[in-house]
């Protein structure tokens, strides 16, 4: 038996949403037991053209169905033994490279999907990895989770931008008398 999983899948077979259930999620743990709460920091690797850069953004909502209706999930793949009569069976083979063909082994197999629930983030980009700020018209964007996201402290960076709001109502105290 064989397992392979192929996080966040959205194929042509993933559950559909039922429409009731919420499409975001309160939270979220990742493999890496960290939780993800809206309003949390993260961290996010990203690459425009040949510049990679990180980006440290803001998480507005937690996803748990994408953008066509189907729910966000994991895949994951198994091989179970069966009976050559069991519908969705295959065999097993091996190549010969001598013979140069596939040789049977006399054994069966069917494959298995599960399905696990998982989600996408979307986060407003709040400051890139060169320490620029974002301003004007920036959307949030939305993640793969594991893919490259990592949750962050963010109280230091709340108190630079509460800092530097502090900074720019001075001057514009000063500016205006």
């Amino acid at each position: 038996m064989s397992a392979t999983t192929y996080p966040p899948y959205s194929g042509h077979d993933t559950p559909k949403w039922d429409g009731e259930s919420p499409k975001t999620w309160d939270e979220w743990t990742d493999p890496l037991d960290q939780v993800y709460r809206p309003g949390d920091y993260v961290a996010i690797a990203t690459i425009s053209g040949k510049s990679p850069q990180l980006v440290i953004g803001k998480v507005t909502k937690i996803n748990r169905v994408d953008s066509k209706g189907h729910l966000i999930v994991s895949r994951t793949t198994r091989h179970v033994d069966c009976d050559k009569d069991e519908p969705g069976a295959r065999e097993r083979t091996k190549y010969d490279y001598t013979l140069k063909k596939s040789i049977s082994l006399g054994q069966w197999y069917r494959i298995e999907h599960e399905f696990i629930p998982s989600c996408t983030v979307t986060a407003y980009p709040v400051l890139d990895g060169r320490g620029f700020g974002r301003y004007g018209k920036v959307k949030p964007t939305t993640y793969r989770l594991w893919g490259n996201i990592v949750k962050v402290d963010g109280s230091g960076l709340e108190r630079a931008l509460e800092a530097l709001g502090d900074d720019l109502k001075a001057l514009a105290e000063e500016l205006g008398s």
